[in-house]
């Protein structure tokens, strides 16, 4: 569907742009009603649709906002009741506020409640009943269908101390601003907001090893179950409501050993002054977990709604990024591989649609070193190479995979004798695709193609 064919789905549009391609007189509004609005009903009995002003908690206060969307998806064994989600758009705030809530969250608005509106003011009214139009028409049905995103507030909660220090948020290239820039540009495209979670211990599992999961999966002292049996029981009371069956015995009636592993040692110095895991990669206790969970959360979800056939293709905007992250290591601004764990969780989950998949990345080894023996997923990375010189000194063109990966693993490497900048740029790169990427793509013929849609390649950062 061409940009220029669609309408903002993310908050409110501005009053201009949708008058001008939405006329609430047009004929093929005539037979749309209000009453063929997507709703639901509220335990008194209330019934909310699209577009109604509503009040809702944000970061604990009562807050104007407006019912941009109403999903109920289809997950197996889940009471559908507990399934339903409404995206709603807090007024007079940007489009990162936005997020999904339960119809729990949702209150009526009282004009004379004491309900708090953001910096940007009260939305205009036409905007909104135009934009009810505009959802009802086929035109913004097939804008659902045809892209969606998803994000969560929550990731911009991992952020370097130094910027409560010094305001030096832009002295980190991966800083919460990232991801509101990337907001702020789709909200001028038409897009499917679709919910976030937070990935689970099981699904983490599926590309790292347990002690690796359980040193970034919280801010807590938790406890995971023991390789080593042998090895002495040790449980963490602080953790035992994040384990429920840490007594339980497992399916043969053994007791489950435990090993009690700790958040991770801060001993790097960074450039900005502050200490991090590695020289460039910021921990924050308070906010790095849930947002490197999310994120790992997030990208599953989008993933698993293009394979479910819910929306043709999607949009991830997570932080932190994962596909540095390794089996036991956290580098490169990367905790856990997000696009290692969406391939598995797809491919388990969804093994009649999704059979092949294709990852085409920006020097991730990472995600390389997962799927290097396996024919089930072809990763293909375009990067800047320097013959091994340049960081993370990996993706060599002779590294081809191995056993059922042999040849299932493509490095398309850049290097510069002379060190110049300009030695890749727009040309090369169109060519690489052209000659190389898109006939091995399409020999290999994949189900689903999941782009590591990192920003090293582009111009902009010293750095890369």
């Amino acid at each position: 569907l061409p940009s220029s064919d669609v309408v903002v789905l993310i908050t409110q549009p501005p009053p201009e742009t949708i008058s001008n391609y939405v006329r609430p007189n047009d004929r093929r509004f005539r037979s749309q009603q209000d009453d063929l609005l997507p709703s639901f009903t509220d335990a008194e009995g209330k019934v909310f649709k699209i577009g109604d002003r509503i009040a809702c908690y944000k970061d604990g206060l009562l807050t104007a906002a407006r019912i941009m969307d109403i999903d109920k998806p289809s997950i197996p064994h889940v009471d559908p009741a507990l399934q339903e989600r409404v995206f709603v758009h807090f007024e007079g705030w940007g489009p990162e506020q936005a997020k999904m809530v339960t119809p729990l969250d949702i209150l009526p608005y009282f004009q004379s409640a004491p309900v708090l509106i953001g910096p940007l003011g009260k939305d205009d009214l036409k905007s909104w009943q135009e934009y009810r139009c505009f959802y009802q028409s086929d035109e913004g049905r097939l804008a659902r269908e045809h892209t969606a995103i998803v994000f969560d507030e929550t990731m911009l909660l991992h952020e370097c101390p130094c910027r409560y220090r010094d305001n030096k948020s832009t002295s980190h290239p991966e800083n919460p601003e990232r991801c509101i820039e990337i907001m702020g540009t789709f909200e001028s495209q038409g897009v499917k907001r679709i919910r976030s979670r937070m990935a689970t211990k099981e699904e983490l599992e599926s590309c790292h090893v347990g002690e690796h999961v359980a040193t970034y999966f919280s801010y807590k002292r938790i406890c995971m179950p023991k390789i080593d049996e042998n090895s002495d029981v040790k449980v963490c009371e602080e953790s035992v409501a994040d384990i429920a069956d840490v007594e339980k015995k497992d399916s043969v009636g053994k007791v489950q050993k435990l090993i009690e592993w700790s958040p991770p040692a801060l001993k790097d110095a960074m450039s900005c002054g502050e200490l991090g895991i590695c020289c460039d990669t910021t921990y924050n206790p308070a906010g790095t977990p849930n947002a490197a969970r999310m994120a790992a959360g997030s990208v599953i979800e989008i993933v698993c709604a293009v394979a479910s056939r819910k929306v043709a293709n999607g949009f991830a905007i997570v932080r932190p990024p994962g596909h540095h992250a390794e089996r036991n290591q956290a580098m490169g601004f990367c905790y856990f591989n997000n696009v290692g764990i969406a391939a598995n969780m797809v491919l388990k989950n969804y093994p009649n649609h999704v059979k092949k998949i294709l990852i085409i990345d920006c020097h991730g080894n990472g995600t390389q070193d997962m799927f290097y023996d396996r024919d089930d997923v072809l990763y293909l990375s375009l990067h800047r190479w320097d013959n091994g010189n340049f960081y993370p000194y990996s993706g060599s063109p002779s590294d081809l995979g191995t056993g059922n990966g042999l040849g299932k693993n493509v490095n398309i490497t850049f290097s510069s004798e002379d060190d110049k900048i300009d030695a890749m740029g727009d040309t090369e790169y169109v060519a690489a695709f052209k000659h190389i990427v898109m006939p091995i793509a399409m020999q290999y013929n994949p189900d689903l193609v999941i782009v590591s849609a990192g920003f090293d390649a582009a111009e902009g950062h010293d750095d890369f």
